[in-house]
């Protein structure tokens, strides 16, 4: 069950020129599955009770020392992130959760959809799995607008490449998130395909832009499937 939690602020790293990283200290009770969100509520005068609350999946992975969210601070900013990113160490939050059932199951194969910032749940889920020895096969199709969403490149270059493969897509810009292309849509569904010729289930997770998820979501229902799979999304607003 989630649950109220004050954490504290240990520093923050620039993954690029508009994203970063933001380190917490875990509280030593706290427990969650790799995929899950947080809610933080930043304690700032500046803030209206409604603009102080956002929701964040946590980059982290459960075995990782550090609670970990990856978020823009620079181009669709707002008065939250400018808050967030002028946080001093040692500074307290307020956090609710873990929330969501957004984590891997028992499947063997996983295909993992991404658009743009929906990205930071995959990171977490597949660092989690090669840290337990999991002998799950993770392919990630990563959908981005702009480069500085294509992040976590040292980490996933990390893990073996039987155990992942990765297919980055750019889609020029934000408009198109929407997969209407022929190409993205072709993408996706020969990835099904083929992942279901290797695997009895199948997981499929989506992450990102409310936009991106309803497309996929169309996409894969218009695939003729007989094998079981399990689909999970999870929508990222104002990211």
């Amino acid at each position: 069950m989630p649950e109220n939690y004050e954490i504290e602020f240990i520093n923050s790293k620039n993954e690029n020129e508009y994203v970063k990283s933001f380190h917490f200290r875990k509280p030593a009770d706290f427990r969650y599955r790799a995929g899950q969100f947080i809610v933080l509520r930043l304690v700032d005068g500046k803030l209206d009770p409604k603009s102080s609350l956002r929701q964040f999946s946590l980059s982290s992975a459960p075995y990782e020392e550090d609670l970990v969210i990856t978020t823009t601070v620079k181009g669709r900013n707002s008065r939250f992130k400018e808050s967030l990113d002028a946080m001093v160490t040692g500074q307290e939050v307020k956090m609710f959760g873990p929330n969501g059932n957004f984590f891997q199951e028992d499947e063997k194969g996983c295909l993992l959809i991404a658009g743009d910032m929906g990205i930071t749940p995959f990171r977490s889920i597949i660092m989690q799995s090669l840290s337990e020895h999991k002998d799950s096969r993770f392919t990630l199709i990563h959908y981005y607008s702009a480069d500085h969403f294509r992040l976590f490149r040292e980490d996933l270059g990390k893990v073996p490449g039987e155990l992942l493969k990765i297919i980055n897509a750019s889609v020029h810009s934000l408009d198109q998130i929407a997969l209407e292309s022929n190409d993205s849509r072709y993408q996706i569904k020969e990835c099904i395909n083929d992942e279901l010729n290797m695997n009895d289930g199948l997981s499929i997770m989506m992450a990102g832009p409310p936009l991106f998820v309803d497309s996929v979501t169309e996409i894969i229902n218009s695939v003729e499937m007989e094998k079981h799979i399990r689909v999970k999304k999870e929508k990222f607003t104002g990211y």
